[in-house]
Order: structure tokens, then C-alpha cells, then sequence
């Protein structure tokens, strides 16, 4: 691929920024590249919590199109995801949740590099768990 690409563009630095996020390197245990997670991982972030349907006053049965909508919205689970678009057995799916208490070598957004549970900016990591929207 990187041959490709540099006889396409003659130098890295040339290539265009979506095809580049899409041939970047995965960090390590990762799916996507720096560049995405980077510039990608704020907007997400900002148009989940910009989208009305994370509003109170819009998390309601007519938001989902009456009762029957409401409560599939409500009992969704990644578990049910995942077996709903899978062929076959449904296979176990879960994450886990780090204890952001722990003080040891923790991956921030991800990132290579390691920092310790201090090193957390308070703004960005709840200090509790919460269900609230």
C-alpha cells in the first residue's frame, strides 16, 4: 500500500486527509490510526451530546414513535446488538469499564502513551459512575 501511494503522490506529505486516515497505521490494540482518534474522538463526542435525543425533555415515548419504540429503546443492550446482526450462534459481547480510582499505568483516548490515574483531567472523566444522559 505504501508503494501505491507513494508513487500516487511522490511524498506523504501530498496525500489527501481521507485517504490517509484510512491507510494509517492502527495504534497498537486499536482499530484506527493517531489521526483519526485525534480529530475524530471530539466531534463524536460533541454531536452525541448536541443531538436533541439526548435531552430529557425529548426522551420520551413519542420521540421513539409511541410505547412499543420506547420500550425497544430501553431494554437495547449490546448484547442484543450484537446478536441481531450476526449470523449464527450469538457470540458474548461486553466491554469493560475501567475503575478510574486506579492508580497504575492507564490509556488515555487510547493514546501510546501511559499516565497515571492523576494525570486525568477531572472535566473529561466523570469521578462517579452516573446513568444520567
Amino acid at each position: 500500500m505504501a508503494a501505491i501511494l507513494e508513487e500516487m503522490y511522490g511524498h506523504v506529505d501530498a496525500v489527501e486527509l481521507y485517504p490517509g486516515l484510512l491507510v494509517e497505521k492502527p495504534r497498537k490494540d486499536a482499530i484506527f490510526g493517531e489521526t483519526m482518534v485525534e480529530m475524530g474522538a471530539p466531534f463524536s463526542l460533541k454531536g452525541l451530546m448536541g443531538n436533541a435525543i439526548c435531552s430529557p425533555e425529548y426522551w420520551k415515548p413519542s420521540t421513539f414513535g409511541g410505547q412499543v419504540g420506547f420500550d425497544i429503546i430501553n431494554t437495547a443492550s449490546l448484547q442484543r446488538l450484537v446478536c441481531n446482526n450476526v449470523r449464527g450462534p450469538c457470540p458474548v459481547a461486553s466491554f469493560h469499564v475501567p475503575d478510574v480510582k486506579d492508580t497504575g499505568a492507564v490509556v488515555i483516548n487510547s493514546s501510546t502513551s501511559h499516565s497515571g490515574g492523576s494525570d486525568i483531567n477531572p472535566t473529561v472523566i466523570l469521578k462517579e459512575r452516573t446513568t444520567e444522559l
